[in-house]
């Protein structure tokens, strides 16, 4: 078993772990990275950078149906949506390299962690890192499918929804939230007959109630039904169709689309850290406990981003 030991351990290499990790080392700090999946972290791979290369395509398509308003008639828009996603594809990987480099400047162990105790975490099977001081940046994923009959019936979650390689004919939304409008919107922009399907009055119903109120009436003025107080009771196959039945205000009714799209929150990434070892503990969907300084209950665990369970953005 190699043993190898550092001043701080970073766990986690996206955005905030980077960070963290270039901070303390221009303070002096032997610092270490730790991270399993591919590098880059969910922000470049599978989140704001895709999202929002997509999204610069879909707002040229609107203002070209919008131009009229402004006296400029345009005929024969054309969407070439393999096109949009290979640009997608190019731009998140020249991100991607230019991370990687960073990351490559430091120690960088490749392996799942699990903590073993306060001052130790087994990298993989064969590498036991130990450390005063430790940052989880963990990151988050796609809250667990909690719809009754939608794992059999089938579904894209936002991860998939920004590697498809065709545009479905007709798409529901799942929630209405912040990824909810944003991938609903840009999909409607695209062409796609698109429903938005929320249990509160109005989209973002953690924000301000006029803001989300406002911006429910812009996404119905870009031709997207948002169908507010409806309950999803479940979900079916209808021939080559997807259906969900939903009660909404006490009336229980069916829509229908070609594909569905999961967007019902994400979770902090913990599973399988073992943080109660380590002193650190941590819930499946709140994450870890932090003060106003990022610090656990253990003082010298941080945690950061995501996987604090807080206002999940970069």
């Amino acid at each position: 078993m190699e043993r190898k030991r550092h001043d701080l351990i970073v766990v986690g290499a996206g955005s905030g772990g980077y960070a963290a990790a270039r901070t303390a080392r221009d303070l002096g700090a032997d610092v270490a990275l730790v991270d399993h999946g591919p590098l880059g972290g969910l922000c470049i791979l599978r989140g704001c950078m895709p999202s929002k290369a997509l999204i610069a395509s879909s707002d040229r398509v609107a203002d070209v149906r919008e131009a009229a308003e402004l006296g400029i008639t345009v005929s024969g828009l054309e969407i070439d949506f393999p096109y949009i996603m290979r640009r997608k594809g190019e731009l998140i990987r020249g991100f991607a390299e230019y991370r990687i480099e960073g990351l490559e400047e430091f120690p960088l162990y490749r392996g799942r962690a699990r903590f073993t105790s306060p001052n130790e975490v087994l990298v993989g099977d064969d590498v036991v890192l130990e450390a005063e001081k430790f940052i989880i940046a963990t990151g988050s994923t796609v809250a667990p499918a909690a719809v009754h009959g939608l794992a059999d019936t089938g579904f894209i979650d936002s991860d998939a929804a920004l590697d498809l390689e065709r545009l479905p004919e007709s798409l529901i939304v799942l929630g209405g939230g912040y990824i909810g409008c944003e991938l609903g919107q840009f999909f409607a922009r695209m062409g796609v007959k698109t429903t938005i399907v929320l249990r509160s009055s109005h989209v973002l119903s953690g924000e301000d109630h006029d803001i989300g109120e406002a911006l429910t009436e812009y996404l119905r003025d870009d031709g997207i039904d948002v169908l507010t107080e409806a309950q999803i009771l479940r979900a079916q196959r209808r021939g080559s169709r997807k259906s969900l039945t939903v009660l909404t205000r006490g009336v229980e009714g069916e829509i229908e689309a070609e594909e569905l799209l999961y967007c019902l929150g994400r979770v902090p990434n913990v599973d399988g850290l073992d943080l109660d070892k380590a002193g650190v503990p941590c819930h499946h969907i709140t994450g870890i406990d932090v003060d106003e300084t990022l610090r656990t209950c253990n003082p010298d665990f941080y945690a950061i981003g995501d996987v604090t369970g807080r206002h999940m953005l970069v």
